[in-house]
C-alpha cells in the first residue's frame, strides 16, 4: 500500500485541477496565563518555595491565515492538496515584545476507487514554524518552561477498504508521525527534563465491520501503536474491541464497544508499571493488561420547518500512558455535543470535553501535584453570509486540576477566549439542509469512517512539552 504514495504524484500530473483560494482572519480577546521573565531566584530563603504565576491575564490574539487549494475535477477519485501559512500575533506575550509566529502547513489527501469493492487512500502531512505562545500553560508545577522554538511535524498514511460480500466489510489504515523540534534545545532540556523534544509514532488499525440488519452492525477492530519518544521511552500498546451499532429509531443510534489494552515498555526508562504504582521515579516497568470500553449516543432529536436539532454524548473509559510525566494508569473520558441549524445559513453549537486521571494512587516525585484533569467548553455561533463568506463568533473556555481522585481538586490555569472569526474562500459553500435521517449503510464506521470525516489538516504541534491529559499519550483510543 505504501506504493500508493507515488502514485499521488502520477494523479497529480495527470489529473484536471481545479484551483481555490482562501482567507480566514480571527481575533480573539480573554484571560489566559503565559509567563514572562519568571526565573526562580538563586537566593531563595531556607523552607521558601518557588512558585510560578500561573493566574490568568487579558490578552488579544490576532490570527490570519490564508490559503492555497488544488483539487483533482475527476469523480472517479479524490485528490486534495492544500498549503496554508498561518501568523498568530498575541499582546502580552511571554515574550514581552509583538513577536509574530509564523506556522507553516501542507496536506496532501488521495482517495481512488480501484473498483467498485476496493478503496485506496493515501494522505500526507507537514508543519514547519513557531508554536502558539498558549503552549506555555503549565501541567508539572513551578517548572520553568524554555522559550517556543521552532518545530517540524511529517506524516504519511496509507489504507484500504474492501467491500468483501453484502455483509462484510474490512479496512485498514497505517500511520507514521515524526515529530521534532529544531535548533538547539540543550538549554530548553535542562530546564525542562520532563519534556521529549522528538518523537516518532507508527499506528496500524484495523476492522471488519458485519451488516447483521438495517438497524445493527457488529464491528471488530484491532489497534496496534508504538511511540518513541526522548529519555529512552518508548512504548508499545495493542488494543483489540468488539463494537454494536444499533439504530434505537430513525434518527438515533447507539453505539457500544469494550475490549482490553496490552502495554509493554520496550525502552530503557520504563513508564508501564505492572503494579499500577504511580511514581515519577524509574522503577522497573514490564506490560500489563488494562480493559477499555466506551458508549455513544448520537441522534438527530428534532427536525420541523427548516430547523434541525442533533446531539452526540459520549463516555468512554481507556489506559494511557503518559510519558512526560512518566506515569499510566485508567484514564476517564467524557464528550458532549450538540448543535441547532437554522435553514439556511445559521447554526448555533455546544461542545464539552471532560477527561481525568483515574489512579488511586497520586504522582510522587518531581511530577507530585501535575495536572491530570482538563475541562474545555466552547460556544460557537456561525453564520453564512454568502456562498464564498462565513463569519463565526463564540466563547471557548478551559481548565485545569490535578486528578480527581486527589485530596484537594482545584481548577486553575483557566483560558477565556471571545473570538471573531471571518473566512472568505472561492470554494462555494452550500448552504445548510436539515437532514432527514441518519446512514442507512449500518457499516459506516471503523477505520475509513474516522479518516474520511475528519479534518485532513494536521494539528500542528504547540507545545514543546506535551502533556498528560491535555495531550495524551493513551496506550488505546478508543474509536469515536
Amino acid at each position: 500500500m505504501l506504493g500508493l504514495v507515488p502514485l499521488a504524484g502520477l494523479l497529480f500530473l495527470s489529473g484536471e485541477f481545479g484551483a481555490f483560494a482562501g482567507l480566514s482572519a480571527e481575533g480573539r480577546v480573554g484571560q489566559a496565563p503565559f509567563q514572562r521573565n519568571q526565573v526562580p531566584p538563586t537566593n531563595l530563603p531556607p523552607g521558601q518555595e518557588f512558585h510560578l504565576d500561573t493566574d490568568p491575564h487579558w490578552t488579544v490574539v490576532g490570527v490570519l491565515a490564508p490559503m492555497g487549494e488544488l483539487q483533482d475535477q475527476n469523480p472517479a477519485r479524490q485528490v486534495l492538496l492544500d498549503y496554508s501559512p498561518r501568523l498568530l500575533w498575541r499582546r502580552p506575550n511571554a515574550f514581552g515584545a509583538s513577536k509574530t509566529l509564523v506556522l507553516h502547513t501542507a496536506t496532501l489527501s488521495v482517495t481512488l476507487d480501484a473498483t467498485p469493492n476496493l478503496r485506496f487512500i493515501e494522505r500526507a502531512a507537514a508543519s514547519y514554524g513557531e508554536a502558539d505562545y498558549q503552549s506555555l500553560t503549565q501541567i508539572i508545577p513551578n517548572t520553568v518552561l524554555p522559550p517556543v522554538l521552532k518545530i517540524f511535524a511529517v506524516s504519511a498514511g496509507t489504507g484500504l477498504r474492501w467491500d468483501a460480500d453484502r455483509v462484510w466489510r474490512y479496512e485498514t489504515m497505517l500511520d507514521v508521525e515524526r515529530r521534532k523540534t529544531l535548533g538547539n534545545t540543550m538549554m530548553a532540556e535542562m530546564q525542562n527534563p520532563f519534556g521529549s523534544f522528538s518523537q516518532t509514532n507508527v499506528r496500524l488499525d484495523a476492522s471488519g465491520i458485519a451488516r447483521v440488519s438495517r438497524r445493527d452492525s457488529l464491528l471488530l477492530t484491532l489497534g496496534l501503536s508504538d511511540r518513541t519518544l526522548d529519555h529512552g521511552i518508548e512504548v508499545l500498546a495493542v488494543t483489540p474491541q468488539v463494537g454494536w451499532r444499533t439504530r434505537l429509531a430513525r434518527s438515533t443510534e447507539l453505539r457500544l464497544s469494550g475490549g482490553f489494552s496490552y502495554a509493554e515498555d520496550r525502552g530503557r526508562t520504563p513508564v508501564v508499571l505492572p503494579g499500577g504504582a504511580a511514581t515519577g521515579t524509574t522503577p522497573q516497568g514490564g506490560s500489563l493488561v488494562r480493559p477499555v470500553g466506551s458508549v455513544e449516543l448520537n441522534g438527530l432529536f428534532l427536525t420541523r420547518r427548516g430547523v434541525s436539532w442533533r446531539g452526540m454524548t459520549s463516555a468512554a473509559l481507556d489506559y494511557y500512558v503518559d510519558p512526560f510525566l512518566r506515569v499510566a494508569g485508567p484514564r476517564g473520558i467524557g464528550v458532549v455535543r450538540t448543535q441547532v441549524l437554522l435553514e439556511p445559513d445559521w447554526t448555533i453549537g455546544l461542545e464539552g470535553t471532560f477527561a481525568t486521571s483515574l489512579r488511586k494512587s497520586p504522582i510522587v516525585g518531581p511530577a507530585a501535584n501535575s495536572d491530570e484533569t482538563l475541562v474545555d467548553v466552547a460556544l460557537p455561533v456561525r453564520h453564512l453570509v454568502s456562498h464564498s463568506l462565513i463569519v463565526e463568533t463564540g466563547l471557548r473556555c478551559s481548565a485545569l486540576a490535578p486528578r480527581v481522585r486527589a485530596d484537594k481538586v482545584t481548577f486553575h490555569q483557566r483560558q477565556t477566549w471571545f473570538y471573531v472569526s471571518l473566512t472568505a474562500t472561492t470554494r462555494p459553500v452550500e448552504r445548510w439542509q436539515a437532514p432527514v435521517e441518519m446512514s442507512t449503510d449500518a457499516r459506516d464506521e471503523g477505520v475509513f469512517a474516522r479518516v474520511e470525516t475528519s479534518d485532513a489538516r494536521p494539528e500542528p504541534v504547540e507545545t514543546t512539552q506535551p502533556t498528560g491529559t491535555v495531550n495524551p499519550s493513551p496506550a488505546s483510543e478508543t474509536p469515536q
